[in-house]
């Protein structure tokens, strides 16, 4: 009886090489990624969080619609969403947008001015919830 018990005992060393083996499978990845897409590792691991974000509020809303738990569904969360995706894209469009070297960047172009995403991050999301809010009665 005693072997069984010392058997089921949760060991830490597993743990810890199953989530060193993620995270350099992970930082590989996003090394591929930023090199593939022209971008520092930073935008490249902000452009993925966006995208996460994006898919994880969508289905939280469509998790939330089927089940009837609470009143968020998918048309709620697509605002929400959307600008998360906008604000992912925000680093990469950045560095894409310099005109210049990236230390050094002279000029931007109008799309990669971090201006332009948080004013249609922020017109999403009030465009977004004010028609939701406006429709709310039909």
């Amino acid at each position: 009886m005693e072997r069984y018990q010392e058997a089921r005992r949760f060991d830490p060393k597993f743990a810890i090489v199953v989530l060193v083996l993620a995270g350099l499978v992970g930082w590989s990845i996003l090394d591929n990624l930023s090199k593939w897409l022209g971008v520092d590792k930073t935008a490249a691991a902000t452009l993925v969080t966006g995208l996460v974000f994006a898919i994880a509020a969508l289905g939280i809303g469509l998790w939330c619609q089927q089940t009837d738990e609470w009143p968020i569904t998918l048309v709620n969360m697509l605002p929400l969403a959307l600008s998360g995706l906008v604000m992912g894209f925000s680093p990469f469009l950045y560095q894409h947008g310099c005109i210049g070297p990236l230390d050094m960047c002279f000029d931007l172009k109008w799309w990669g001015r971090t201006s332009t995403h948080y004013g249609l991050s922020f017109a999403i999301l009030i465009i977004g919830y004010g028609f939701l809010y406006l429709r709310r009665d039909r």
